[in-house]
């Protein structure tokens, strides 16, 4: 069974669901007739499956303590396409979908989606399914491909340290607030990310923290 959430692009991540985590992270839309469209800039209907399955809620604080015990991961570790499951402090028994899309471009021949010389670091992520990235089609990557070229300009440039790597949402005029990524790699070196963000919504103060990991490179060919 099916369902079908209307999804709404503004930078990182924009959910119908009211969860703050959403509300940072690039989204997608894509409708039964089209498997994705551009959602950067155009609100659309994404079917997708429903529900996701349940995660343990301790599963967030192992990620969180294996993401402290973490190491830096270099350039050529975060280049390419990774796909995997991300889960959110307040809901961690219902994982999302996350996509970290790392590098720049090598030429005209490229296919990752980046089309300048800037290394860069995108994070796509979806509600409702936590594999939704973990198989994927021709079509689905072409459409990807899109929607990383619209919206990359939005990130900072990450920072290499030997703590780990770090790349923020580059916030809009009238945006309050702050979105944070920092990426390590655990001892078992698998590639982690931590999200933290902060808005002001009209005097309300939305905050959160979320932890993913990665499962597979699902750089297109």
């Amino acid at each position: 069974m099916k369902k079908k959430l209307v999804l709404t692009a503004i930078a990182i991540a924009v959910s119908i669901s009211g969860r703050a985590f959403a509300g940072e992270m690039e989204f997608f839309s894509a409708g039964a007739e089209h498997a994705f469209l551009n959602a950067v800039s155009v609100e659309n209907l994404l079917t997708v499956p429903a529900p996701a399955p349940r995660t343990p809620a301790n599963e967030y604080k192992k990620l969180a303590a294996a993401f402290e015990k973490g190491t830096a991961p270099g350039r050529e570790e975060l280049a390419g396409w990774h796909a995997g499951r991300v889960i959110e402090e307040e809901f961690p028994e219902y994982p999302g979908s996350i996509l970290l899309a790392g590098g720049e471009p090598q030429g005209p021949g490229e296919n990752t989606g980046f089309n300048d010389r800037v290394y860069k670091l995108v994070p796509l992520t979806l509600d409702g399914s936590a594999d939704f990235f973990e198989t994927m089609s021709m079509e689905l990557a072409e459409s990807i491909k899109i929607v990383i070229k619209e919206s990359r300009a939005k990130w900072t440039p990450p920072q290499f340290s030997a703590a780990g790597v770090t790349f923020e949402k580059i916030m809009a005029s009238y945006e309050k607030g702050f979105s944070r990524y920092e990426v390590r790699k655990s001892t078992d070196n698998r590639i982690l990310l931590k999200h933290t963000w902060s808005s002001d919504l009209g005097g309300t103060i939305i905050a959160g923290t979320a932890y993913a990991f990665f499962t597979k490179t699902v750089t297109p060919q």
